[in-house]
């Protein structure tokens, strides 16, 4: 076509029906308004449009295709309708197509109401494209491989399918708010030269990013996902990524309903952050899945929130993942090897009552839950334990760990009934008199009370590191205590090893002076009776005492001889300290002297090491 024609494509608009393909034309203003419209369906290759482009209020019939077209000025779709569908045109579910077109104005959706999909595919944009109040009834808004140099603004927008971003080049900032989708998609080798920007949105199923490079700041501000949530997969992150909840309105009250991350790299950090200080509006998130892997790096931070689950998995190499003031109902590291920074601050059981997942009418009850971990270098601060009401911990590595200000779970809530259980069931076993299954039960105990031994022998070890020698003391008396039960149910029994840890508890595993001094004066007070009444004259050996008169002038001799009592406190006393006619006594006094020495001796050894607890 001559340089100086244009083509009359408003005439081709007015005939109805299907017209045929149009290509290969050159276009002056175009402006079509409501009665300009007719055809069912217009297909425009290699078209270029000289002037502005707009349409207003106009009935597109099945939709309208523009592919490989040029336009120079300026594009405007005003309240354009595309209410039908026939996918023998339309193979892809598409009602607006612009496929390897060039834009060198400014693109304007405004106010459209389309069945189907509003595609752009291969495009350039070297102005702003805008796409706002508008309604896809079927599909959704998709941005594939193309190029913006300006700004992406979508604003308003009604979507039952995906607002989609595939594999564009983006150079300025994106701008998504108010808008409703199925999911919100950022999928391919996507490159955000600037930064992305969500306010007041609504995602029904999930956030995506996926494989996409994104060097602006990224912002969540009120964003809402109704039954999914945000996942982040195989990403890059140059700059900071903020997600807040405090600054969401009233009409958004649930945020982001789950977070997912993968192999992600944040080089300036993911910040989470929920409503502090609050009670009245919490930020409940149902749950947080951590993939570890060695491509997941940069500092991952979640605070102030009210977690269901927090799940972690895998190797984590580079990645310094902290939970600060997070209040958690199951957390949940298993086949974990820590190499990075996990820093629990804060930490505490959930109050909120989370649904149990087989049975939705229950409640869960809190829970800490590790398996086949070594938690590295894992920091501690400031985190309640003794919150939960239950703490599993098997084959987990403990003794690298750093703590501050922890308040630790109990032993009842490490044993979490096991023992208890299988104490029951190695009785049962035991009256039904099956061998096999004896030693079965007898087996699953020792290994119950092994295991709970072995966290608390970690502990200790991890505290002495760290100088806290109150607390190393604290889980060493827990260790030998499950040790002691553990050798007593072992087959065949350690006696010797067995005794050590029975006489071991007179101090209480070396925590208690006053335990120690309390079986000093007992059983000295015990190896004196047989003394006293050996050593007085008035009493008939061969005789027990058979009324009460006689048994008061026992208590009467003894009381009189209360002197030997002290005597026999002092271990290194002379036998001639009891009585100066010792010799007159039955030899049998110097049987019971002997047991008084070795028993009163144990007994200051063990509350002098008592006493010396701090300082072994």
């Amino acid at each position: 076509m001559p340089a100086d024609t244009f083509f009359d494509l408003k005439a081709q608009f007015l005939q109805s029906g299907t017209s045929p393909l149009i290509e290969d034309i050159r276009v002056d203003f175009l402006e079509i308004n409501p009665g300009d419209y007719k055809a069912k369906y217009v297909h425009i290759r290699r078209g270029e449009f000289t002037s502005l482009v707009h349409f207003n209020r106009a009935d597109l019939g099945i939709g309208i295709l523009f592919e490989e077209c040029n336009f120079l000025e300026g594009v405007h779709l005003e309240a354009v309708a595309v209410k039908h569908f026939d996918d023998t045109f339309w193979p892809e579910n598409t009602s607006i197509l612009f496929k390897n077109c060039t834009f060198h104005g400014r693109v304007e959706i405004d106010g459209c109401s389309l069945r189907q999909a509003l595609v752009f595919y291969g495009c350039k944009f070297t102005k702003e494209l805008t796409v706002k109040k508008s309604h896809t009834s079927h599909e959704g808004i998709k941005l594939e491989k193309c190029t913006l140099e300006d700004h992406l603004r979508i604003s308003e927008c009604q979507s039952q399918g995906d607002i989609h971003l595939i594999s564009s080049n983006l150079q300025r900032a994106v701008l998504i708010e108010y808008c409703s989708a199925e999911n919100l998609m950022f999928s391919g080798s996507n490159v955000f030269s600037m930064g992305v920007e969500l306010d007041y949105n609504i995602a029904r199923m999930n956030i995506i990013f996926l494989d996409g490079l994104i060097r602006g700041e990224v912002h969540f501000t009120a964003v809402e996902t109704t039954k999914g949530g945000l996942r982040l997969i195989g990403s890059q992150f140059e700059k900071g990524f903020f997600i807040d909840y405090s600054t969401r309105g009233a009409a958004f009250q649930q945020g982001i309903f789950q977070y997912s991350i993968d192999s992600c790299k944040f080089f300036s950090g993911l910040f989470i952050k929920g409503t502090q200080g609050d009670k009245r509006r919490v930020s409940p998130v149902r749950m947080i899945i951590i993939e570890l892997t060695p491509n997941l790096s940069g500092n991952i931070n979640f605070s102030d929130l009210d977690v269901g689950k927090v799940f972690m998995q895998g190797y984590n190499n580079s990645a310094n993942i902290s939970f600060t003031n997070v209040a958690v109902n199951e957390l949940t590291i298993c086949e974990t090897t820590n190499q990075g920074g996990i820093i629990f601050s804060g930490l505490r059981a959930s109050r909120l009552q989370w649904q149990d997942d087989q049975a939705p009418i229950l409640t869960r009850s809190s829970a800490i839950v590790m398996s086949n971990t070594n938690l590295g270098k894992a920091l501690f601060f400031q985190c309640d334990f003794s919150s939960f009401d239950l703490i599993d911990l098997h084959n987990v590595i403990l003794t690298d760990i750093s703590s501050s200000n922890v308040t630790w779970f109990s032993p009842l809530q490490l044993e979490n009934r096991r023992i208890i259980t299988n104490r029951l069931e190695l009785k049962k076993a035991k009256k039904q008199r099956k061998h096999y299954e004896i030693e079965y039960a007898r087996h699953s105990l020792y290994r119950a009370l092994s295991s709970v031994r072995e966290i608390y022998r970690q502990l200790k070890f991890a505290s002495q590191k760290q100088g806290d020698m109150p607390l190393s003391l604290e889980f060493q008396r827990h260790e030998m205590h499950y040790y002691k039960q553990a050798v007593a149910v072992q087959r065949p029994r350690q006696w010797s090893e067995y005794l050590i840890l029975w006489s071991s508890g007179s101090n209480n595993y070396g925590q208690s002076w006053l335990r120690a001094m309390t079986g000093l004066l007992v059983f000295s007070a015990l190896s004196y009776i047989p003394v006293g009444f050996y050593a007085s004259s008035k009493l008939d050996y061969h005789h027990f005492a058979t009324s009460w008169d006689e048994l008061g002038v026992n208590i009467a001799i003894l009381g009189q001889n209360l002197k030997m009592w002290v005597v026999l406190l002092n271990p290194t006393h002379r036998i001639k300290d009891l009585s100066d006619n010792i010799d007159d006594f039955p030899s049998i006094i110097y049987v019971f002297d002997l047991l008084s020495r070795v028993i009163i001796s144990y007994f200051i050894f063990q509350m002098v090491s008592a006493f010396r607890k701090f300082s072994k």
